[in-house]
């Protein structure tokens, strides 16, 4: 019995062959695609393809017909919700100051008389005086300002409690 020798000149070959075998049933293939683009009945077409893939029936053709769908009704009335008026007077509200201080960084510390407690968070030089007066704060798009009523003075704080 005569074995080869095992060399890369084989092994190519033998790729090489296999690849020849093949080659034929792609080209085939490929006319077969090409014929069924030319088709311009979306209907035929769809069949050529289906012919191609080995399809012998449409899906639609062997499912059971479906089920009525059942739609639910409307809903009998639906309660409509005024916008409010003023939705800036919403972001706003007023409190009075009763103590202040200032932290490590020099921020100012107010506490409220409704027992919030915000810091100044810009570092904003503010000279106050007695920590006895009325602010409004209100909530912009970056967070929120505190303005001091007597003075006009206003200014970015941080809620801490």
């Amino acid at each position: 019995m005569y074995v080869a020798e095992k060399s890369p000149f084989n092994e190519v070959a033998a790729l090489l062959a296999i690849l020849a075998l093949g080659v034929p049933g792609i080209a085939g293939a490929e006319d077969a695609l090409e014929r069924c683009s030319l088709i311009d009945d979306d209907g035929a077409r769809l069949a050529c393809y289906d012919e191609i893939s080995g399809r012998t029936s449409s899906p639609l053709q062997d499912s059971a017909p479906d089920a009525p769908v059942v739609v639910a009704p409307p809903p009998a009335t639906t309660e409509v919700k005024e916008a409010p008026a003023n939705t800036a007077r919403q972001n706003t509200r007023t409190a009075r100051v009763t103590a202040c201080s200032s932290n490590v960084s020099d921020q100012l510390v107010f506490h409220l008389d409704n027992g919030e407690v915000w810091k100044q968070s810009n570092y904003k030089n503010l000279k106050l005086g007695e920590c006895d007066f009325t602010v409004t704060l209100s909530r912009g798009m970056m967070g929120y300002k505190m303005r001091i009523d007597q003075t006009g003075k206003s200014f970015r704080v941080a809620r801490v409690k």
